[in-house]
């Protein structure tokens, strides 16, 4: 049963709560000024709820609060910096609003951060470079927002314990931090529908915990325009399961070792670049491999039967064409065909 209504002013009075949960119900309104008196506070949940105004920056006058959840909900406005003063606070979520502004640069102050996520909001501005004061941080969430300039370049130097970075669908442009090595805890990253330049970094194949690689491009307002070939030493990242490339101006072949060199590889999308060469069919040999996307580039040569019969490989688009299709290769009689990806 969901619960409705305003949040009486008389809750400032359960002075003794340390935690606050009223999540998933139809509560709507402003948040009551008298919340501040709650100073034993460490936990406030108000997820999926009808919230409006702007962010409360009494939040700041409760300095035990650790996880701050204010997700789905319709608050306005900018972040406030006062937000900076809860010197103790681990978690903050805010996503799914209509924040609009940049992020304010005191963010920095929170040294015991762990988790920051701001997706699915009207950002801009650049990601503030006191961001990496955040040492204890370990997943950064900016995805859909509109954030501009570079990824501050000395990120990895000082957030070691990194092991998840989602920036997708923003305007950032520069290059990739070669850097992003030193994360060596990162297991997700997620560069794609942005505005980079450059070459894929061959430092990034040294990220040996990195199980998610997304730099694709498919967002009409931003273009990655990513160059060079797929590094090679890309096949020693042993534990990626997932690698989108898509929409890129990656050229050259792919690695002769690709796909048998690494075992936990699920799915790769290439589609969309200027990759040529042939493909080997010792991709099929990929004993995790469901799907594969080889879809307008120049590739030569023929996939083999070997491949066709896979009882894995349930998504296989090899074709040239802008309208490619998705072949459901265990339910067709296509698996005795050589398709061609020429």
């Amino acid at each position: 049963m969901q619960l409705y209504g305003t949040i009486p002013p008389h809750i400032g009075n359960l002075s003794f709560i340390s935690s606050l949960d009223i999540s998933k119900n139809t509560f709507h309104g402003d948040f009551p000024q008298e919340l501040a008196r709650l100073q034993r506070l460490k936990s406030i949940n108000v997820t999926r709820n009808i919230f409006t105004g702007a962010i409360p920056s009494f939040l700041s006058l409760l300095p035990n609060l650790r996880f701050v959840q204010l997700s789905s909900n319709q608050f306005s406005g900018k972040i406030p910096s006062s937000l900076s003063n809860i010197t103790m606070l681990q978690m903050l979520f805010l996503e799914r609003y209509f924040l609009e502004g940049e992020i304010p640069r005191e963010i920095g102050d929170l040294r015991y951060m762990t988790i920051l996520d701001l997706q699915i909001n009207q950002l801009s501005g650049s990601i503030p470079p006191s961001i990496v004061n955040i040492t204890t941080m370990y997943v950064i969430v900016l995805t859909d927002n509109n954030l501009t300039r570079n990824l501050p370049i000395t990120i990895c130097d000082h957030l070691l314990d990194l092991k998840g970075l989602y920036l997708n669908k923003n305007s950032l442009d520069g290059v990739i931090p070669p850097n992003l090595e030193k994360c060596t805890k990162l297991q997700k990253l997620e560069l794609g529908d942005n505005e980079f330049i450059g070459t894929l970094p061959r430092e990034l194949a040294n990220s040996i915990a990195l199980t998610y690689l997304y730099i694709s491009d498919l967002h009409l307002e931003a273009q990655n325009e990513i160059t060079g070939s797929v590094p090679h030493n890309i096949c020693n990242m042993l534990a990626l399961q997932n690698i989108n490339f898509e929409e890129n101006k990656l050229s050259g072949t792919l690695p002769s070792d690709f796909g048998p060199g690494m075992p936990n590889l699920e799915i790769f999308y290439c589609g969309g670049n200027n990759l040529s060469g042939f493909v080997s069919a010792s991709i099929s040999n990929s004993s995790k491999l469901r799907q594969l996307d080889l879809s307008q580039n120049s590739f030569t040569g023929t996939i083999l039967q070997k491949l066709m019969s896979s009882n894995r490989l349930f998504e296989l688009d090899i074709m040239p064409a802008i309208n490619c299709c998705y072949v459901d290769l265990p339910k067709t009689m296509m698996k005795a065909k050589l398709i061609s990806a020429s």
